[in-house]
Formats: structure tokens, C-alpha cells, sequence
């Protein structure tokens, strides 16, 4: 299976994580076809909504946690999470 030209640089990013990881993304999220691929994911109407649900269901996540009527028996990382909420 050939590997694209993207997909090769991409990989080579990756192996140099130590190498300073947000100067190799800040560089990889700047290149123009990123960027052209990113724009037309923000005019996506589909993902625009899936967006919107996922940050709603969120909140009532975050809302029914901390309202959890047995919140007080809850395991204690539990509760350290839904403080961090």
C-alpha cells in the first residue's frame, strides 16, 4: 500500500514529537492545504451542527453530574472530575 506525500510528512512530524511538538503543529496547521482543508470544514453545515450537539449534550452532561442526587457516594476521583467540570 503506497503512503501519500502528506501522509509521509505527517508520520515524520510525529517521530519528532521531542523536537519541540507545538512549533511542528503551529507549522503543519499554517501550511496552506491545512489551512484550505480547515475552511472548508468551518462552511460544512453538517459539522457546524454535529459541533453544536456535541457542546449541548455536553452541558447537560456537566448540569447531571453536578446535580447527581447521590453525588455524596460517588467514588472520590469521580468527584474530583466533576469539580474539575
Amino acid at each position: 500500500m503506497s503512503i501519500s506525500k502528506f501522509e509521509k510528512r505527517a508520520l515524520n512530524e510525529i517521530n519528532r514529537i521531542d523536537e519541540g511538538l507545538s512549533l511542528s503543529l503551529l507549522k503543519w496547521f499554517l501550511k496552506p492545504k491545512v489551512k484550505k482543508a480547515l475552511a472548508k470544514l468551518k462552511d460544512d453545515g453538517d459539522l457546524s451542527a454535529s459541533i453544536i450537539d456535541m457542546n449541548n449534550y455536553a452541558k447537560k452532561l456537566k448540569h447531571d453530574l453536578k446535580n447527581h442526587p447521590r453525588r455524596d457516594s460517588l467514588d472520590p476521583r469521580v468527584q474530583a472530575m466533576i469539580d474539575k467540570l
